[in-house]
């Protein structure tokens, strides 16, 4: 058993590679989507390939496929786009690609509604059609699964991923079970040896321990500071650093995505502290079915943290 539309994926992006026709990588900003978009780019440049990436901003573009992305991609002589971690919704976004004689290649593991975007190939586990026995991939756990399926099976050069499989699996909490634990199980060993320099630059920065790396490490450690790269600023830092075979450059940009996962931090505590004390100054609110809390220049890369800590609390 496969995913759906696995082997029409395969086939057009084996086309794409033999007639050096240029690939976007299409990505999200949080670290399951930041992993995923430097998977599959590294992947496809060890394959020799024309690929660029595209990773919309969190604060001007917001998520997925938009028409003035694709206009610029369109504009760079993109033929090919291939969603990492979205696209599962773009159904008229898959229009307007069609339309600009581009093609597309949907790979995401967010829930489908009724319709499917016309694309070559949809590969997304929560498909009506899918049969596997287990769907509860991150996003980069179906890019990982692509790579798989274009090598023909898991092997050495499969492996060298698992690292980022890891991080974006443990970021998006997907659950540790089957298949999901023997990759992470894999990939917290390669992380604690880390080849990969830009893991490296930010486990010393970070001032963690390769010795003592565990699950726990890298969901606490690792992917909050993946993550403040795209919710305090642009995301590219991020992939930048994952890719990156450059030492100096890596620390550099580690020490910018620690630096920018403080501020965030304390942003986040500051408007946890102003919705607290907004509650505590209406207390009939507490009787109501609803919390609703605002506040004049709350940050919109952290305010859904302080949601889920404000439901916790109350």
């Amino acid at each position: 058993m496969d995913f759906p539309d696995m082997y029409a994926a395969v086939k057009r992006i084996q086309k794409a590679l033999d007639e050096f026709e240029r690939i976007a990588v299409y990505g999200d900003y949080d670290a399951d989507g930041v992993t995923s978009t430097a998977l599959l780019y590294s992947y496809l440049e060890m394959q020799g390939a024309d690929v660029v990436y595209y990773v919309p901003n969190r604060h001007t573009e917001g998520y997925g496929l938009s028409y003035e992305a694709i206009d610029k991609l369109s504009m760079m002589g993109v033929k090919l786009i291939i969603t990492v971690d979205n696209g599962i919704s773009a159904v008229e976004e898959a229009k307007y690609i069609n339309e600009l004689e581009m093609e597309l290649v949907i790979t995401d593991h967010h829930l489908p509604s009724d319709t499917l975007p016309q694309a070559v190939a949809v590969v997304d586990p929560h498909r009506e059609d899918c049969n596997l026995e287990f769907k509860d991939y991150a996003g980069v756990g179906v890019a990982y699964k692509l790579i798989c399926a274009l090598e023909g099976e898991e092997n050495g050069v499969t492996d060298s991923f698992v690292d980022l499989v890891t991080i974006g699996t443990v970021a998006d909490v997907m659950p540790l079970i089957k298949e999901n634990r023997e990759l992470v199980r894999r990939g917290v060993q390669l992380i604690a040896d880390s080849d990969r320099t830009g893991i490296q630059a930010l486990i010393e920065v970070a001032g963690l321990s390769e010795r003592r790396m565990t699950s726990t490490t890298v969901a606490f450690g690792i992917c909050p500071r993946i993550n403040a790269a795209g919710r305090m600023g642009s995301a590219d830092r991020a992939i930048r650093l994952l890719l990156s075979e450059d030492y100096k450059e890596a620390t550099a940009l580690a020490q910018e995505i620690n630096d920018e996962n403080i501020t965030r931090q304390q942003t986040e505590q500051e408007i946890l502290n102003q919705a607290v004390a907004q509650i505590k100054n209406n207390p009939n609110w507490l009787y109501q079915n609803v919390l609703v809390v605002a506040g004049e220049g709350w940050h919109d890369g952290v305010v859904g943290i302080v949601a889920s800590r404000l439901v916790e609390k109350y």
